[in-house]
């Protein structure tokens, strides 16, 4: 941590480092994430190019790329302001953000694992999807943790009807998915998770988030 903020210190220079300094903290940090951020994750995280920071991180608790580069955004500009550190807080921070996640996507695995046990090969399968109009267009989302919950509307929203052609399970990644041949979309000129799609398609459906029911 100490190495990857002295990197910073060496390469910028005076007038770069006076104008990280003098913006607030969270500007600061924000504004750079696109910037300083994907330096960082680019060249010492992903792949695990840097194995010791990335060790220092995962032994703190922290396993987020994004998460790690904050804290060394947020610690150069404390530092660079003769401010404590104070890592452990920052690290108690992110974690109190991710636990009411963590805990929603627990609960939608469960429910998707739930769904796939539940549906066979040539069953009937409905699924229905939230219509996202924001860009004048229309086009079919899901609600991803944290806020899953909706109220589907039978006249404005969309149901997929079709029939499960296979199913896939990947317990590495977690991962439950129906292929389904579409036989009806109740919404027409909508794309469904911005992809055009019509019936006799065979569409792969991953369970997480999906909102299913099969035959009454």
């Amino acid at each position: 941590m100490d190495e990857a903020i002295l990197y910073f210190e060496k390469k910028w220079t005076d007038k770069q480092k006076e104008s990280y300094k003098t913006l607030p903290e969270e500007k600061a940090v924000s504004e750079s994430d696109l910037t300083l951020g994907i330096f960082i994750r680019s060249k010492w995280l992903y792949n695990k190019k840097d194995q010791a920071l990335l060790n220092e991180f995962l032994k703190l608790g922290i396993d987020e790329p994004h998460d790690m580069s904050r804290i060394i955004l947020t610690s150069l500009h404390r530092k660079l302001n003769n401010q404590p550190l104070d890592i452990e807080d920052q690290v108690n921070d992110i974690k109190e953000y991710w636990k009411p996640i963590r805990i929603c996507q627990a609960n939608a695995d469960k429910l998707a694992e739930e769904n796939f046990k539940k549906f066979n090969v040539g069953d009937s399968i409905s699924i229905f999807l939230d219509i996202d109009e924001k860009f004048n267009t229309k086009n079919a989302i899901l609600h991803e943790c944290p806020n899953t919950e909706w109220s589907f509307d039978y006249k404005n929203d969309m149901i997929i009807k079709g029939i499960v052609t296979e199913k896939f399970s990947s317990a590495a990644k977690k991962n439950v998915s129906l292929k389904v041949r579409i036989s009806s979309l109740s919404s027409a000129n909508t794309t469904v998770f911005f992809k055009n799609m019509k019936p006799s398609d065979e569409v792969e459906f991953y369970l997480r988030y999906l909102v299913v029911k099969g035959k009454n």
